[in-house]
């Protein structure tokens, strides 16, 4: 297991693993200013102290990485234990480094912005506690900084304690916001999968809510419209043999029995983009051979076809597939003249795959395209639709990682595009 980059995000405890990168970035940050401190300032320093406590950093964190399934079991134990250690190094440093006369005192506060963040406000207050006692304990250290000929003391005085504060009130910030601004990040991610992920669920609910619906609407109708209709059948019969006036009644009853058929076959087929079915790779030859099968003779024949020649295939559901580019055509067709085509366009990109249907029909608003997609939601005349095919393609298209987007302009016409990523090995 490696360590995470500083923008990455880690799937089980980031806080863990920004602190983990917090000791990590405490060895080079230790050194870039010991080493100049030691080379410019001519400050005397316990060299032997400070590597053998930076080799137990290093070794700790190498511990982190091999143990992780312990580590990620057991993830604020292993914090307030580490924490403890740190603290204990940190003012064993500080105790050898100038005592309560060292400016980088400062940093308790990062313990305890760390403590506070990644653990129960308990072990916050215990690591308020801790950090005050080490804190007091520094007072009876007798070290202090001194130069390579011990003929200065540093920080040993107010002005030299107040100057080096300044550095040490720049580390400490740089530490506090690198970790809380990342940690801060991490949530705000998980925070946004989770209400992607509850997004995703409400969807499947509701496309499975509606195959049921179409499932129990089509059993419950089915036994008596067909009642209906042969009852039709015998008025029609009646009225022929008696003379009596009932033909008008029964055509008007028949025909709407008809309306009640059409609308449960189009509730069927919309809904039978939620059912499971394997990918296969979609091809310019499947697509000839499959595609006409979901369109009427007449549609299909007035249709233009333009494929990338680059398009090669990608792995879809078939009948889902060619179901939601067919809800795109018959739309465009809906939306067109009698004597206007509709073009179906596959794009090829470096990314990609994009199905466009265009047409040039009388186009839509802005404000209409963004309620596309949406369930229930339809521009049709009452009775010709049920707001149910967009709301379909747009799911199939989220649930293959793919996307549906229009573009519309009054009196041009409208393009929609569904694209899907091009998976790679």
């Amino acid at each position: 297991m490696r360590p995470l980059s500083i923008g990455e995000e880690h799937p089980r405890d980031p806080g863990l693993y920004r602190y983990e990168w917090l000791r990590w970035l405490a060895v080079p940050t230790a050194l870039v200013i010991t080493v100049p401190s030691y080379l410019v300032l001519g400050i005397q320093l316990p060299w032997l102290l400070l590597l053998s406590i930076l080799a137990v950093v290093v070794g700790s964190n190498f511990f982190l990485l091999k143990c992780n399934q312990i580590v990620e079991r057991y993830p604020q134990r292993t914090v307030t234990l580490f924490l403890l250690l740190d603290l204990i190094l940190f003012t064993t440093l500080l105790y050898f480094t100038g005592g309560a006369h060292n400016p980088f005192t400062t940093l308790y506060l990062l313990f305890i912005t760390v403590a506070i963040l990644l653990l129960p406000s308990a072990t916050g207050w215990l690591m308020v506690f801790a950090c005050t006692l080490s804190f007091i304990a520094l007072f009876s250290s007798g070290h202090v900084l001194s130069s390579h000929t011990g003929a200065m003391t540093c920080c040993s005085d107010m002005s030299g304690h107040l100057q080096g504060m300044v550095i040490a009130l720049c580390v400490t910030g740089c530490g506090i916001v690198f970790f809380v601004s990342s940690v801060s990040r991490d949530h705000r991610r998980r925070k946004d999968a989770l209400q992607q992920l509850d997004q995703e669920i409400q969807e499947s609910r509701e496309i499975s809510g509606l195959a049921t619906l179409a499932a129990s609407v089509a059993h419950e109708l089915a036994t008596p419209l067909g009642t209906i209709a042969i009852v039709s059948r015998d008025l029609e019969q009646f009225d022929r043999d008696s003379g009596a006036s009932f033909r008008e009644d029964a055509r008007l009853i028949r025909e709407e029995v008809e309306r009640c058929r059409q609308v449960l076959m189009k509730l069927g087929e919309e809904t039978s983009l939620a059912s499971e079915e394997q990918p296969v790779p979609i091809d310019e030859s499947l697509f000839r051979d499959e595609f006409p099968l979901f369109l009427n003779q007449s549609l299909y024949q007035r249709l233009s076809i333009k494929i990338d020649r680059g398009f090669g295939s990608i792995p879809l559901p078939p009948h889902g597939f060619f179901f939601a580019l067919a809800v795109l055509v018959k739309n465009a067709f809906d939306a067109s003249a009698p004597d206007q085509t509709v073009t179906v366009e596959w794009l090829r990109t470096r990314e990609n795959i994009q199905f466009l249907v265009r047409d040039t029909g009388s186009g839509m608003s802005r404000e209409f395209t963004e309620q596309l997609g949406k369930p229930f939601f339809t521009g049709k005349k009452k009775g010709t639709g049920m707001g149910l095919g967009l709301f379909l393609v747009r799911t199939f298209c989220e649930h293959h990682s793919g996307h549906l987007s229009f573009q519309s302009e009054v009196g041009r016409g409208t393009t929609a595009t569904m694209k899907f990523p091009i998976s790679r090995s």
